[in-house]
């Protein structure tokens, strides 16, 4: 825990204990007949954060619950809290081995450790010019086309990752990366793993050798039926732009591994020119933590 965060808290429980050394959250401004926020006892408020910040990790309605009042802001200091949103973030076994590095303080490791944003998306634009083919009335006319195109990936805690690849943007695109199973079967969905400061994405997709679509609706047809696989490798460096943490993301490797029904393997690996594969940039997406399924456990 840093000097500053130390002394407010310890200065913030001083002020709100009583006489006999219990702390309290807050105290009524007027009084009142009904029961107050104040007479819950502190494993409750803790239990309520805990739903707060929910299996989704809404850090940041934490962050503005502790601006309420100073009760409110030592109960988001909380070291379990954040303890268990490091877990969720990494695995609990490297989060133990480096706590003592920032101080044995569980937020301060949250803040600081390099991981993608859970709250919303991660979008990248692309557009290029396209030459069209020249009119069968004028041979020297040739139209010129504007392409434009959008990638999406969310993170989730534990490991999941969705992505998608459309024209829509991102007002269309969006709602369909609210849930871990998305409904829009052009969606893609696979696993990521956080090394330093790059984040690996592998996705894989079955699809029926004719071209029908994906592994969801193979599911459906025989098993007998000749299935092609595609694997998607992604390696993304974070970065952290005008004191915006972990707001952009980076290509460093793509390529996609090609598997036909009869064996044969074939590897793509795509050269990750600016213009073709821009950065991504986070945006916060408000729906995303609008309720809570499981709390933070």
């Amino acid at each position: 825990m840093d000097d500053a965060d130390c002394d407010l808290i310890t200065r913030f429980l001083r002020l709100n204990s009583d006489e006999f050394g219990n702390v309290f959250i807050c105290s009524p401004k007027q009084t009142t007949s009904r029961t107050h926020f104040s007479c819950l006892p502190f494993e409750v408020v803790l239990n309520i954060l805990k739903w707060i910040v929910s299996n989704e990790l809404d850090l940041r309605s934490l962050e503005q619950f502790g601006s309420v009042c100073r009760g409110f802001y030592i109960a988001s200091r909380d070291q379990e809290l954040w303890r268990l949103s490091c877990y969720k973030t990494w695995d609990s076994h490297s989060s133990a081995a480096l706590i003592a590095n920032y101080g044995n303080n569980w937020r301060h490791m949250f803040v600081e450790r390099v991981r993608p944003n859970f709250n919303g998306a991660y979008i990248s634009r692309t557009t290029y010019i396209r030459q069209g083919e020249a009119s069968f009335q004028d041979v020297h006319y040739r139209p010129c086309y504007l392409v434009e195109y959008y990638r999406y990936i969310r993170f989730f805690p534990n490991g999941h990752v969705l992505m998608l690849t459309t024209a829509d943007d991102p007002h269309q695109s969006l709602p369909s990366l609210r849930h871990r199973k998305p409904k829009n079967s052009n969606v893609l969905s696979g696993h990521y793993r956080i090394n330093g400061q790059t984040i690996s994405i592998v996705i894989k997709r079955d699809y029926i050798s004719d071209g029908s679509q994906t592994a969801r609706k193979y599911k459906h047809k025989n098993r007998d039926q000749s299935v092609s696989t595609q694997t998607f490798n992604i390696s993304l460096d974070v970065k952290t732009v005008r004191n915006r943490r972990n707001h952009q993301l980076l290509w460093s490797h793509y390529s996609v591994h090609y598997r036909k029904p009869n064996g044969q393997e074939m590897v793509t690996d795509f050269d990750l020119t600016a213009n073709k594969f821009p950065s991504f940039w986070f945006s916060r997406v408000k729906s995303y933590v609008t309720t809570a399924d499981h709390k933070l456990a």
